[in-house]
């Protein structure tokens, strides 16, 4: 009887370690299986029908993970054959919830794979960030001159906002709270690696 309840709670820490790494996953993905000529769409959400928020280039690392829903449960990647776990991939695809360049947003798991980020190609993926009409700064904010905020779910929408009001200045972006704030008056940058700032130019 001991033995049978030990090898019972053996399988039941298994099953609770691999359902613990399929909710955390890795920090960072990396993109494979997009073709060279394609990219990776960003969707609003876990659907592709979903309005496009942004994209990622085939094999770009830096991906950061926020978490992924879908893809196989633990019964059906013991039990099922290969051909049924197909099947049920198709009919539950994995999505996961990531940052890619301060913008984020969802994206197909099938093309994602455990990946890092070291801090040199971190700065150069907040770096990159280009947005028309704006002097662009990641990992900085200007505090004060706010007269308005609200949720967004990418500095891109954040900018769009700003551009639609002649009163708009610039914006901070908060990436971590999804959030934006609009600015009526510029203030001096401050160093802040969750934050991205912009003025119009």
């Amino acid at each position: 009887m001991k033995t049978v309840i030990t090898l019972i709670f053996s399988l039941l820490i298994t099953a609770a370690g691999f359902a613990h790494a399929e909710a955390d996953g890795p920090d960072y993905y990396r993109v494979h299986g997009v073709a060279g000529n394609d990219v990776l769409n960003i969707r609003s959400h876990a659907d592709s029908h979903a309005k496009k928020v942004g994209e990622v280039p085939p094999g770009a690392e830096c991906v950061r993970n926020l978490g992924c829903k879908g893809g196989l449960t633990m019964e059906e990647f013991t039990n099922l054959s290969k051909r049924e776990q197909a099947a049920a991939k198709r009919d539950h695809p994995r999505w996961c919830h990531i940052e890619y360049q301060g913008t984020k947003g969802w994206v197909a798991g099938r093309f994602l794979a455990e990946g890092s980020c070291s801090g040199s190609q971190a700065a150069t993926e907040t770096e990159t960030i280009r947005i028309d009409g704006y002097a662009v700064d990641a990992g900085s904010e200007r505090r004060g001159g706010d007269y308005y905020k609200d949720f967004a779910t990418s500095v891109e929408d954040c900018a769009a906002w700003c551009s639609r009001e002649s009163r708009c200045k610039g914006f901070d972006y908060h990436k971590d709270l999804e959030a934006c704030w609009v600015k009526e008056k510029i203030h001096h940058m401050q160093p802040n690696k969750n934050v991205i700032t912009g003025v119009k130019k």
